[in-house]
């Protein structure tokens, strides 16, 4: 089976590089302007079925492609950014200095120290694996439209191309509004 996923549009604290989470963070101007634009990347048939994450920033871009798409749109809290905890809010490029970044440990599966209140690598990936189980035997015969956020979509491809021998999700990445292509 087919599966899209769509990364959400640009936000202010994207261009502030604030970790964002699970805070409801709305799309700016120019995120509203690639949800717009995303239109031109999907066509209607595409998808049946649109899973998207319930915070703001996912709902806006969903809502523009499905203008295209017109199909049925599922809100999922499982899809949710990861939770930052005490991040939430602090710039993302002052923590690298961090020994939980600069050891690896945040995107490393097999670490399970939670710092800061910081979801674990190993619960966000459990948690977007354990949906993309639940499309395979619910939705076996549909193409999906998944609408998420930066890191989940990480953990997500981590399903797809497995754990390096350090235990590390990897840093696939997708820009705001990309579409990547899995088969399921």
């Amino acid at each position: 089976m087919k599966l899209y996923v769509m990364r959400h549009g640009e936000t202010d604290w994207n261009l502030q590089h604030l970790y964002q989470g699970q805070t409801d963070i709305p799309l700016n101007e120019t995120g509203l302007a690639q949800a717009e634009a995303a239109k031109e990347k999907v066509w209607p048939g595409m998808a049946d079925l649109i899973l998207c994450s319930p915070l703001s920033r996912t709902r806006q871009t969903a809502a523009a492609v499905n203008a295209v798409l017109q199909v049925p749109v599922i809100y999922r809290k499982d899809m949710m950014e990861r939770a930052f905890g005490e991040w939430e809010g602090l710039d993302y490029i002052e923590k690298r200095s961090h020994p939980y970044i600069a050891s690896g440990a945040y995107n490393n599966y097999r670490c399970e120290e939670r710092v800061a209140g910081i979801e674990t690598c190993r619960e966000l990936c459990e948690r977007a694996w354990a949906l993309l189980e639940e499309i395979k035997e619910y939705y076996p015969d549909r193409t999906l439209l998944l609408v998420s956020h930066g890191s989940w979509i990480r953990a997500m491809s981590a399903y797809f191309t497995g754990l390096d021998e350090t235990g590390s999700v990897g840093f696939a990445r997708a820009d705001n509004c990309e579409i990547l292509k899995f088969e399921l």
